[in-house]
């Protein structure tokens, strides 16, 4: 191995290392009272109201072009040759994802046409994110204006879900764009169910039909889409009940045979990547940090770990999932129907990240808030007497409205400040560092320092990686080619052996733990 440098030393670790009830219906939705075309309610007010939320879904993200690619999109876009051209589409369309089982064809075929419109041009492709968040936001409004039946509480939850902090991960990460994509496609489906018919004969129906099976093209937690329509899809009655689901059944059909051919089966392609943080623990813990971060979206950070199972933290999380489990039930049994909706929204949006199937996937990221959000706020809103507040004073109403938008002013500014992190991998994983040690973090920014010529930086971030996590077998690769390349091939043989301990199919480990023990078995010349 001598100075030679070697294939795969910069490798780059992943942020993947996932009765009936009509909700409203003909007869539930609350319509607002107000005359078309003057007061809230009205066409003119409907359009401020469209304007603003476009204004709160941009104006947080406006430095988001100044950033480049960053983790995950130099795998998934930048050196992944599939999506830098259209002539692959056909592959795209029908093979799963770089990480199986993965499969998210409809991003991916996004991410190719960006790239024959664009090339390697980052600032278009974050454009391109901005564009599909505010699409997201409108289509959550309209939705949320459907499901509560009132248009402050609509726009309310719109704008929150607009300037979110927590949402700045899936909206400045390009390789996140899955997440936005889904939840635009997953909100168009469920409104448009909302006023269906159901049944073989019903436009309406096919087309939320269509529009689900897009949300899952996009990433297969789209499939919340398809679990709202029985609450908020079409009203008892004509055609028989299971006529009325045919094109959401007919649609899940499509999608699993989609699946199956792509994959090769409906199981698909098992995947090498071992999750450290699986368990009923991590469940509980991600659950509840998914609530406490859509309340409080704070320290904000690219890794999240689960912590250890101590009493405290355990107590914490089971407080917080019974609690959303009460505020379910008491829903259901005082036929909030709207808010039930919501709450089954955002538990189904975060159920494959849970553990509910087997994903190659951390308990808890930032990003698995962007679809699940916009379920709890409208559940939220929907608990809000507002009737009791329509009838306070004005100087009680004005208050409120100012608490209200002080919070949104709040959380764009957090937003806008978020989003600079994203700038570069260097910014992101010291920003991730700063907030808790975390064994990625260190791996990608020993990384970083390889790239920049900096083999000491590197090596110390890799052993910092090793200090944190003994069994990260990428951190302990690195380190091994990095002692070979140094020429201390023993040091390198017992690094790359740990490495294939933590994990024996990991190929890096294996190719150059092969090249040191050929080196070692090579006669060294006489002096």
């Amino acid at each position: 191995m001598g100075s030679e440098k070697h294939a795969n030393t910069m490798l780059t670790r992943g942020s993947d290392p996932r009765g009936e009830m009509d909700l409203g219906g003909r007869s539930g939705v609350r319509h607002h009272a107000g005359m078309a075309g003057a007061g809230p309610g009205g066409r003119g007010w409907r359009i401020a109201g469209a304007v603003a939320l476009l204004a709160a879904a941009a104006l947080p993200y406006l430095r988001t072009p100044a950033n480049g690619f960053v983790w995950d999109d130099f795998e998934t876009i930048v050196r992944n040759a599939d999506v830098h051209s259209l002539e692959n589409l056909g592959e795209i369309l029908t093979t799963p994802d770089l990480t199986p089982p993965y499969f998210r064809p409809l991003t991916r075929a996004l991410f190719a046409l960006e790239w024959e419109a664009f090339g390697a041009t980052p600032a278009a492709f974050h454009a391109v994110s901005v564009v599909l968040h505010a699409g997201a936001v409108l289509a959550v409004w309209l939705l949320a204006r459907r499901l509560l039946g009132r248009e402050a509480p609509a726009l309310l939850v719109a704008g929150l879900f607009a300037v979110h902090p927590a949402n700045a991960e899936a909206v400045a990460f390009v390789s996140a764009n899955n997440n936005v994509l889904a939840t635009l496609f997953a909100a168009a489906a469920v409104l448009a169910a909302h006023g269906a018919r159901g049944g073989l004969r019903d436009g309406r129906a096919w087309a939320s039909a269509a529009l689900a099976l897009a949300a899952l093209g996009s990433k297969e937690t789209g499939a919340v889409a398809l679990v709202l329509v029985p609450l908020v899809g079409p009203a008892p009655g004509r055609p028989r009940t299971w006529l009325r689901y045919a094109p959401w059944v007919a649609a899940l059909g499509l999608y699993l045979a989609w699946w199956a051919v792509s994959l090769g089966g409906l199981i698909g392609t098992p995947t090498m990547v071992h999750r450290h943080d699986a368990g009923p623990f991590a469940a509980l813990w991600a659950f509840g940090t998914a609530l406490r971060y859509a309340v409080w979206p704070s320290p904000l950070t690219a890794l999240h770990a689960v912590p250890a199972a101590g009493a405290g933290t355990v107590a914490a999380a089971t407080f917080a999932v019974l609690a959303f489990a009460g505020v379910a039930v008491a829903a259901a049994r005082r036929g909030r129907r709207t808010a039930l909706a919501g709450l089954v929204w955002f538990a189904a949006a975060l159920a494959p990240s849970l553990g509910a199937v087997a994903i190659p996937s951390v308990a808890f990221a930032e990003r698995y808030l962007y679809l699940a959000l916009p379920g709890l706020l409208v559940a939220l809103a929907d608990l809000v007497p507002w009737a009791r507040l329509a009838a306070r004073p004005a100087p009680a109403r004005a208050a409120v409205a100012a608490v209200a938008a002080a919070v949104l002013v709040l959380a764009g500014t957090r937003t806008a400040a978020r989003v600079p992190d994203w700038r570069d991998n260097r910014t992101l994983f010291t920003r991730a560092v700063d907030v808790a040690p975390h064994p990625t973090a260190h791996f990608n920014l020993g990384n970083d320092c390889l790239a920049r010529d900096d083999l000491p930086g590197a090596v110390a971030h890799w052993e910092r990686a090793v200090a944190l996590d003994p069994g990260d077998a990428d951190a302990l690769t690195q380190l091994g080619v990095a002692a070979a390349v140094r020429g201390r091939l023993a040091e390198a043989k017992g690094l790359l052996e740990r490495a294939l301990a933590a994990d024996p199919a990991h190929p890096e480990a294996r190719r150059n733990l092969d090249r040191v023990l050929r080196d070692l078995r090579r006669p060294r010349p006489a002096r």
